[in-house]
């Protein structure tokens, strides 16, 4: 059964994907709950990244991917290439004029390619971002993620489904919108609704959730927390107040809250980039390039509270320390974090000043011969450190 323009904006996944209307014509729904047919490849690889974590952390392992995340920014000062599978000129100008308007003030910069044609995507392309218009849905990958070995196998990174319709048939507005919501996700932002200042979760009306998706989707509880918990309860970690406004935030339907229209999280659809939205942008790609280190940093030690909170034992975080080293790889400096998880904010080392491993008997990260980890042998943390 197709959404309802109520339930328009719902994420049934806790991924990058926003389903949404393009008016004039119907309602541009989303099949839900009839097969692995209906899940973009986001839902699909959040699935599978799930089951792997699930073997290391156990009930943590939903929220922990959320605070892995975090570090999946890329490189301050570089040039990411972009490439379009299809659409036509009118529709790809249109995406990269307003994709733009992320970027002013930044160190980052995305080359598109030349105008009109701007660059093609090939069936074995290794660009950053890569856009389609005409896969199922609205979604993209967060932020390096999108170059990962399997996703890159899989293709397009980021969906705006136009459902092959002419330029002059869009709404613009919506377009606008969605492009900015899911470029925001290829550059690494995450949910507002998601921040840990907004609980939205907790004002959801769970019963009503609970039967819409029996009857709609089939869906027992389980697969509704399963696949619906993600959503509200990743944690977004940044250092602003929640925000209403921000691009990131969605429109949720006013049935799925207990208070109704009277909930925080109830709001009219952001459709354009706040205040808050874009000094975030300049935190994580600041102009210059190294300070760029005081910004990870900064979600380390944020990350770090949230390791304390899951009482993860001295091999878990060091399949932590593995896990973020990964999402480090492309960065062309060098850099060293540190994840404290001990109450004084000190990662303790042996007697002999040493760590141990996070992987393995070497400090370093199986191929990633530039990065190093170590835990502290006492499960107080551990730390990151990059040698390119």
């Amino acid at each position: 059964m197709r959404f309802p323009e109520l339930f328009q904006n719902l994420l049934t996944l806790g991924v990058a994907t926003v389903f949404s209307s393009f008016p004039p014509g119907p309602a541009l729904g989303h099949t839900i709950g009839e097969g692995d047919s209906d899940l973009t490849p986001p839902m699909i690889a959040y699935a599978e990244d799930l089951e792997i974590l699930k073997k290391d952390f156990g009930s943590n392992a939903r929220p922990l991917r959320g605070v892995f995340q975090l570090t999946d920014l890329w490189t301050a000062g570089s040039t990411l290439k972009a490439c379009f599978y299809d659409g036509e000129p009118k529709l790809k100008a249109f995406f990269v004029q307003t994709a733009q308007k992320w970027l002013p003030g930044t160190s980052l910069r995305v080359d598109f390619g030349a105008s009109p044609d701007f660059r093609l995507c090939r069936s074995d392309s290794t660009d950053d971002i890569r856009i389609t218009f005409e896969q199922m849905g609205h979604w993209s990958y967060v932020g390096a993620a999108s170059v990962n070995p399997g996703v890159l196998k899989n293709g397009a990174s980021l969906s705006v489904e136009t459902r092959g319709r002419a330029f002059e048939e869009l709404n613009l507005v919506d377009i606008e919108r969605v492009t900015l919501h899911e470029f925001g996700h290829a550059l690494g932002l995450l949910h507002e609704h998601q921040s840990p200042t907004a609980k939205c979760g907790d004002e959801f009306d769970w019963p009503k959730i609970f039967s819409y998706a029996e009857k709609n989707w089939g869906w027992d509880e389980d697969k509704v927390k399963q696949n619906f918990g993600p959503y509200v309860s990743d944690p977004r970690l940044r250092t602003t107040a929640y925000d209403r406004t921000s691009i990131m935030h969605y429109a949720l339907a006013d049935w799925m809250f207990t208070k109704g229209k009277r909930s925080r999280c109830f709001i009219a659809q952001p459709k354009a980039i706040s205040k808050l939205d874009r000094a975030t942008i300049l935190s994580a790609y600041p102009p210059v390039a190294v300070q760029q280190d005081r910004e990870l940093q900064r979600r380390a030690s944020q990350m770090s509270g949230y390791f304390r909170e899951f009482n993860l034992d001295a091999v878990q975080l060091g399949k932590a320390g593995v896990r973020i080293s990964y999402s480090m790889k492309h960065f062309d400096r060098k850099l060293k974090l540190q994840f404290a998880v001990s109450g004084d904010g000190v990662v303790r080392r042996s007697p002999t000043g040493t760590l141990n491993p996070c992987q393995g008997d070497d400090l370093k990260i199986a191929g990633a011969p530039s990065l190093s980890c170590g835990v502290a042998p006492d499960g107080s943390g551990f730390e990151i450190e990059l040698n390119p």
